[in-house]
């Protein structure tokens, strides 16, 4: 049978995907090449050893380095067969997918998402796909969250996702590859962190779909939903039993400063500011006598501080309090009372050291001039624990030169080549424009090009993502790039006006714009093309040439000529 593209392009598609999953090229090479040949025979061989090499290392039967050499060595005889591929062998395709044409393969898909959640708690949920169902039960305590789908369609590769349906309700993390292959014996797993953010009953989305390879778009699309289940779940704040419990006094007083007897505190002295909610100061002592002068060593007068004691150790926060504890007894009660609010909050969140401690220093201390260094750190330390575009970004508008552009920046950039990745897998409309949203300043529009092949409804959406990129950021790369791209657009005026924002850019591109304008003028010279043509370039550069287009017309040519005099005199005048 013919194949669907010319085979070099082919061997080329496939040796890309060699390159980024091999077990996909394998499975691809298994679908193309016909059964009962040689070459099949080779791609079988090649995924078995595959497979032995994961179940070794899995077992920990092999290191590392040991099962990375494996995969090397099936990953290039694999690039050898790719080359050695001719036409012959693809011939019996035809009969090969008749006789391939067997019963579906039936399995079980598992998931376990909790339907009750603590607020602002990562909770672990886990889905499951197995070929056996007795392997699906295996290493898990069923309980009341727990749902089997038995005698459900499975196909090699799969894909599970976990979505938030609202949007903005759980921050969900994939802690597994979204795309897997499913094996004989055992189980494939998906594991997701979600952390719900808003209290109150929500919705949680279970999504497992079949993968296919499509030899035509030369990757894996999903073919089915398997499993498309609403999971109602019920966020709670923590229980009061797991809060910090109130700190109570210990009947034990610890004193800094001279060992001297501890006299009672003063009529109406206040005892110094607490550091924290679950910190109580029941009593302020002065160990000095009466009258005493302080020792010259100490800066100001030191305290006995007597100090409670939690009876039950807190989950949240406890380092943190730790650590102002030592604060405390080393350097008096009255350290902790004299140091600045932003230096004493920064401390707490350092050591707390999550996005959330450090997204709340900023919003207290946003404005505040004495914490403008620490603002930015913890700007940048909290779009390193999210890693979210969005965070990121604000990082960027707020400090445009700040002190960690660099690394904000290869962040950035590593979300966009994760973009583009994707696109390259799945090309599609919603995702070229959500490129195009998240990455105004990226200059790789080519790229999009490239990715999207010969699918011509993608077209249109291509060239409004370019004119939209250039609208944001208009350089010379982009404006270059659509004329080459779109060399027949009707829309080069929206490029013109687009680019005028940026006279610098406008000056070094303007030639081949109008070279681009004047291409078209020549294949339809009518008025309505030249005066758009006057219309972006009041002072053509190329004005001979415009002339010369115009002589074939000359019923039109005597009205633009006037209409072109008339606008240079405007513009002269208004000088």
């Amino acid at each position: 049978m013919p194949l669907s593209k010319p085979l070099p392009e082919l061997r080329r598609d496939l040796q890309e995907l060699l390159t980024e999953d091999l077990a996909a090229a394998l499975s691809a090479l298994r679908e193309l090449l016909p059964e009962n040949t040689d070459k099949h025979g080779l791609v079988l061989a090649l995924l078995g050893r595959l497979k032995d090499a994961n179940k070794e290392r899995i077992r920990n039967t092999i290191t590392n380095d040991d099962y990375q050499r494996r995969v090397d060595t099936v990953r290039a005889e694999c690039f050898d067969l790719v080359a050695a591929l001719e036409e012959v062998d693809f011939e019996a395709a035809a009969s090969a997918k008749a006789s391939a044409a067997k019963a579906a393969r039936q399995g079980s898909i598992l998931y376990r998402v909790p339907h009750r959640m603590p607020l602002q708690k990562p909770t672990i949920c886990t889905i499951r796909v197995a070929i056996d169902e007795d392997a699906i039960l295996e290493d898990i305590v069923l309980d009341d969250d727990v749902r089997l789908r038995p005698r459900v369609e499975v196909s090699d590769m799969m894909r599970a996702e976990l979505l938030d349906p609202d949007g903005e309700v759980f921050n969900i993390r994939p802690l597994s590859e979204t795309e897997q292959l499913v094996r004989e014996q055992g189980y494939t797993q998906w594991l997701f962190s979600v952390k719900p953010k808003v209290e109150g009953e929500h919705q949680l989305l279970v999504k497992v779909s079949m993968m296919e390879y499509n030899a035509q778009l030369g990757r894996y699309v999903p073919r089915e939903v398997s499993v498309l289940e609403t999971v109602t779940i019920v966020t709670e704040a923590v229980p009061a039993d797991l809060e910090p419990a109130p700190l109570k006094s210990s009947g034990e007083q610890v004193t800094i400063g001279p060992q001297t007897t501890a006299q009672p505190p003063p009529s109406g002295a206040v005892p110094p500011s607490s550091p924290g909610d679950n910190w109580k100061f029941d009593k302020v002592v002065d160990p000095k006598p009466q009258g005493a002068v302080p020792p010259a060593s100490v800066p100001y007068p030191t305290r006995g501080v007597e100090v409670t004691k939690p009876q039950k150790k807190s989950s949240g926060g406890a380092r943190a309090l730790a650590v102002m504890l030592i604060f405390i007894l080393a350097g008096g009660g009255a350290t902790w009372a004299f140091t600045p609010a932003p230096t004493r909050a920064w401390w707490v969140a350092s050591f707390q050291d999550t996005a959330e401690a450090y997204a709340s220093y900023v919003e207290k201390f946003g404005d505040d001039p004495r914490a403008r260094t620490r603002v930015e750190k913890a700007l940048f330390l909290k779009s390193e624990k999210t890693g979210r575009l969005a965070d990121l970004r604000e990082y960027q508008r707020a400090y445009p030169e700040g002190a960690y552009r660099g690394q904000v920046l290869d962040q950035v950039n590593r979300l966009d080549n994760e973009a583009l990745a994707s696109i390259r897998r799945q090309p599609d409309a919603e995702k070229i424009n959500r490129y195009v949203q998240d990455f105004p300043e990226s200059e790789r529009l080519p790229e999009l090009r490239e990715a999207a092949g010969n699918r011509q409804e993608l077209m249109p959406v291509l060239e409004k993502a370019y004119l939209q990129s250039i609208r944001e950021q208009p350089t010379e790369q982009k404006v270059r790039a659509y004329l080459r791209d779109f060399p027949e657009s009707e829309r080069l005026p929206e490029v013109t006006e687009a680019v005028k924002s940026r006279p610098e850019v406008l000056e070094k591109v303007q030639p081949e714009l109008e070279d681009a304008y004047l291409k078209r003028l020549e294949v339809a010279p009518t008025e309505r093309e030249a005066e758009k043509f006057l219309e972006s370039f009041p002072a053509p550069q190329k004005r001979e040439k415009f002339e010369q287009i115009l002589e074939q017309k000359p019923q039109i040519r005597r009205r633009v000529i006037d209409k072109m005099e008339r606008s240079r005199d405007v513009g002269s005048s208004g000088h």
